[in-house]
């Protein structure tokens, strides 16, 4: 069965988006991801219908 890796974000405008990662690396860690998603924020490289991505969804 082929790994997704859901990175999910908050929009500036508070809309939910979720980047999914095929087959992601093994070995990736909690900390390899989370600064990997705070550089996706920081570059604002993707927009979701015009609003930046803001923050990082809090987890439940």
């Amino acid at each position: 069965m082929a790994k997704v890796l859901q990175l999910q974000f908050k929009t500036a405008g508070d809309k939910n988006y979720t980047l999914n990662v095929d087959a992601p690396k093994y070995s990736l860690t909690e900390q390899e991801i989370s600064d990997a998603m705070v550089a996706i924020i920081d570059s604002a490289v993707f927009l979701v219908h015009g609003e930046p991505i803001q923050r990082l969804k809090a987890l439940k």
